[in-house]
């Protein structure tokens, strides 16, 4: 029995040696600061991973977290931050689905997506409390619904865009407006673009919140993941690669970044990030490698250099609460921290410098 203990303190060792190994490399990184928002006491097993699939802040005090815990089934996972996302609750959990999206129109009344890949069903649930409680607001097919990660945003308290769903009333009604799907980003109430088909390269423009389109980009050896806008001409798009445009589209140029990038946010029109990242097979133990890394421009994404890197995280989402303090989380290896469990975001209130 003793030669079991002993064994068993030997393999903890081990364990815990190269946990911490992989660990501080990522705290050597004293821009970032990492903050553990998960410390439910999960069953160990090595077929949990946490999966974060979108950001929103209310203000700079209120935000949330939306995603996944994969654990033999998918449970959807919500976290609440009311401190700016320093510390961090779970707010709602539902078993067999997979958090997509969240926004909010109002302070209280907001939108979270989650989605059933058992029944092939899209779900958005409601608050009308500020994140308090939840009811299912729809339930939707995902012949005619789809709502990839991150894919909601806000125009204003009236106009809202959540996959290929608009709302002009706050939420009240949803309209699908077409087969458009993919993340969006929006000037005005009229003009946006928007991914379309996100894996053959294909970017739209509408003049008329999705009444009308044009394609402004078509490459099919692009795949891309996010977009963004950082003024009235200039267009940002990433995936496979960052490609940019000054001209609203007419024409486009490769930046040098060359990793896959999944998020991309603008604090102004010269200083932005880009969350990337990697992800593949699972290893010995069952469990898929992660990796990422968070790159900064400050030359409104003509060029591009590492913020900060990571050897469990690939990087998926950012949010911008002000012009200092930027958010991040992605989907986190966890076969290194099977002595805690933890799950952890990234802040920064330095703009990572």
């Amino acid at each position: 029995m003793r030669l079991y203990f002993l064994l068993f303190l030997t393999i903890v060792f081990i364990v815990a040696c190269k946990k911490n190994d992989v660990i501080d490399h990522d705290e050597e990184q004293s821009n970032w600061t990492k903050i553990v928002i998960d410390t439910i006491p999960w069953v160990l097993s090595n077929h949990l991973n946490c999966r974060i699939s979108d950001i929103y802040f209310n203000d700079n005090k209120t935000g949330f977290i939306i995603g996944s815990r994969d654990y033999r089934d998918f449970v959807e996972v919500l976290f609440k931050t009311e401190d700016g996302g320093e510390t961090w609750m779970l707010n709602k959990i539902g078993g067999g689905d997979l958090g997509k999206a969240i926004l909010f129109a109002t302070q209280t009344n907001g939108f979270s997506v989650r989605h059933n890949p058992m029944t092939e069903n899209t779900i958005i649930d409601e608050t009308n409390d500020g994140g308090t409680n939840w009811f299912e607001y729809g339930i939707y097919d995902d012949h005619d619904v789809y709502v990839p990660s991150g894919s909601a945003f806000r125009i204003d308290a009236l106009n809202l865009i959540i996959g290929n769903l608009k709302s002009k009333d706050g939420g009240e009604t949803w309209q699908v407006y077409g087969q458009i799907f993919g993340p969006c980003y929006f000037r005005d109430i009229n003009y946006g673009v928007f991914l379309a088909r996100k894996y053959n390269g294909l970017i739209m423009k509408t003049n008329d919140f999705c009444e009308t389109w044009d394609t402004i980009f078509n490459n099919d050896l692009f795949s891309f993941s996010c977009i963004q806008m950082i003024d009235s001409n200039t267009i940002i798009a990433g995936g496979n690669k960052i490609i940019r445009s000054t001209d609203k589209g007419l024409s486009w140029e490769e930046t040098d970044l060359d990793q896959s990038v999944r998020d991309i946010k603008f604090i102004d029109e010269k200083i932005g990030f880009a969350a990337c990242g990697e992800s593949g097979d699972s290893d010995e133990y069952g469990v898929s490698y992660h990796y990422g890394s968070i790159f900064k421009t400050i030359d409104g994404g003509v060029t591009w250099n590492v913020n900060y890197s990571s050897e469990i995280m690939d990087f998926t989402s950012l949010f911008i609460i002000d012009d200092q303090t930027i958010i991040a989380a992605g989907n986190q290896q966890i076969k290194e921290k099977v002595l805690d469990r933890a799950t952890y975001i990234l802040k920064t209130t330095t703009q990572g410098d």
